[in-house]
Order: structure tokens, then C-alpha cells, then sequence
């Protein structure tokens, strides 16, 4: 995650204090961050430098929240919304420890969204095999 901070100045510039303890996912999901940080950047550089949305936007804080990601800003206008809700979505189709394609799945009281293999591993069943059992 460091590398995508100092890959992204601007995305970052506005909380230099922006630490680790705020990123809460695992690193399956770094290349659609990588995506999202990138399509930021890119806005940001092509707004004025007296832009409110420049001056003020933020990342508070990157988790898994009931199996998909989510990314809390502050300062955000449309554009950075569309992307952010855009990669929310995406993560519900991309294993978050791996990052091949995943599914939504259940652990306990737990959701996540893994890949067949990662389900395996960390006691998962994906939610598609559950409502199989309960129809069989």
C-alpha cells in the first residue's frame, strides 16, 4: 500500500498523516485500489489548483465491510463517487486475498468474497453452494 501513496501524491496530499491502521482489506484488492487511485489522480490533476474538491478531498479510511470494499472520503464531488462506488462493485466479483475472480461467501457469521480455493483454506462456503444445499 505504501508504494500506491507515493504512487498517487495527490489522491494522498490533503492526509500526510494517512496511516496503515486506516486500510482494512487484504491485498486481493490492491489492483482495483490501484485502478481507482489512479482514475483519482487523474481527475485531480485536471482540476484548478483553487478547486474546492483539490483542496479538500480525503481518503478517512479502505475496509472490508459484509464481504465487499469500501472506501470513505471526504471532499469527494460526482465524479469520485461514480469511480469509489464503481469499485465497491467491483470487489464483490474479486477475491480479497488472492485477487482472481471470487464469489460471496460465508464463514460463520462472516462474509467475504473469496475465490474457490481461499474458501477452502479459510472455511468458507460460497453463497451460491448454500442455496444449492438448501434447494437440493
Amino acid at each position: 500500500m505504501k508504494k500506491l501513496i507515493e504512487q498517487y501524491p495527490l489522491t494522498f496530499s490533503n492526509n500526510p498523516d494517512w496511516t496503515y491502521s486506516s486500510l482494512e482489506c487484504r491485498g486481493g484488492w490492491l489492483t482495483i485500489l490501484d485502478r481507482l487511485f489512479a482514475a483519482i489522480e487523474k481527475h485531480l490533476e485536471t482540476l484548478p489548483k483553487k478547486s474546492k474538491v483539490k483542496k479538500e478531498f480525503t481518503i478517512q479510511q479502505i475496509k472490508e465491510k459484509f464481504g465487499g470494499l469500501r472506501v470513505y472520503v471526504d471532499g469527494a464531488d460526482d465524479f469520485i463517487y461514480d469511480k469509489i462506488l464503481q469499485t465497491e462493485e467491483d470487489s464483490k466479483r474479486i477475491c480479497e486475498f488472492c485477487g482472481i475472480g471470487g464469489v460471496m461467501s460465508k464463514g460463520g457469521h462472516y462474509y467475504r468474497t473469496l475465490c474457490h480455493d481461499c474458501c477452502k483454506i479459510n472455511d468458507y462456503t460460497p453463497l451460491s453452494d448454500m442455496t444449492k444445499e438448501s434447494n437440493g
